[in-house]
């Protein structure tokens, strides 16, 4: 297990974001400039490609040869679709990263999140195609256009929400297909809820400059972060049974009981463990 998992700059507080809906949680590791500007440049660059394939294909319907090729306007408003789904994924991850990084609350941990919106819109687009625009897409490419409106608006919309139409979906099977016999099945991952038992030292005294606090517990992973009192702090893994992290400043700035517990990301949400209080004596 790596060593330098490192979630937050020295003695950084994390206060919680306020970033748009439908955005990746902030725990993790921040993003330095060099991250922040390759995720900003690939959503720019993808936008600018999704928005150049969506304009040249949308135009010339009326020019395609004759006799109609109704093949070639199904694969036309496919390709067409596909460019929306993504623009629309683009304009919501771009909208997403702009809040987070304007915030400086950008995590390097949900960058592979917002480079994976653009083909997960343009593929939900292509899905969502057959259910809505099965046997409305005319025989005649001259009366083309007036369908391609509304199916590309769809297309937009579908991308711009498409984790959300992911969910749904998910909900909508898991209710009508749902069954106990993956229970029976061995080898599925199951992500330990991580625990701390015990911290070293015990106690700090108000003022200290001492920040750095180890503890002791189990279920810890490379995405696992220190909470005081709900709020992040700079954590590196040592092991699965052992973690650093640093308070901030403004934890021991007066006498009091701090509550340290920990946090580990998964593809779900959130994994909150069990945890200890610490003494922060004057």
């Amino acid at each position: 297990m790596a060593n330098d998992s490192m979630t937050l700059g020295p003695g950084a507080a994390l206060e919680p974001p306020a970033a748009p809906q439908d955005a990746p949680p902030v725990d993790g590791r921040p993003a330095g400039q060099r991250a922040t500007r390759l995720v900003g440049g690939y959503l720019v660059v993808t936008w600018a490609v999704c928005m150049t394939a969506f304009v040249s294909l949308w135009p010339g319907f009326s020019d395609l040869p004759d006799p109609p090729m109704k093949l070639m306007l199904e694969t036309r408003f496919l390709a067409l679709m596909a460019a929306a789904g993504a623009l629309g994924a683009c304009l919501q991850a771009v909208t997403s990263f702009a809040g987070y990084v304007g915030n400086r609350k950008f995590s390097s941990d949900w960058a592979l999140w917002y480079v994976s919106r653009p083909p997960i819109g343009a593929t939900m687009a292509v899905i969502f195609l057959p259910l809505v625009g099965a046997g409305i897409v005319p025989e005649n490419h001259q009366n083309a256009e007036p369908y391609a409106f509304g199916l590309i608006s769809l297309g937009i919309l579908v991308g711009m929400f498409s984790k959300n139409a992911t969910d749904k979906l998910a909900d909508l099977f898991d209710a009508l297909m749902t069954s106990s016999r993956d229970d029976t099945r061995g080898g599925k991952l199951v992500v330990e809820t991580p625990q701390i038992l015990s911290l070293t030292p015990a106690t700090v005294t108000a003022g200290t400059t001492a920040l750095r606090i180890q503890a002791s517990g189990s279920g810890f992973t490379d995405s696992t972060v220190v909470l005081v009192n709900g709020q992040p702090r700079q954590t590196i893994i040592q092991d699965s049974r052992t973690v650093a992290f640093w308070l901030d400043g403004s934890d021991v700035a007066t006498a009091g009981t701090l509550a340290i517990t920990p946090r580990t990301a998964t593809a779900d949400k959130p994994l909150d463990g069990a945890g200890v209080s610490l003494t922060v004596v004057a």
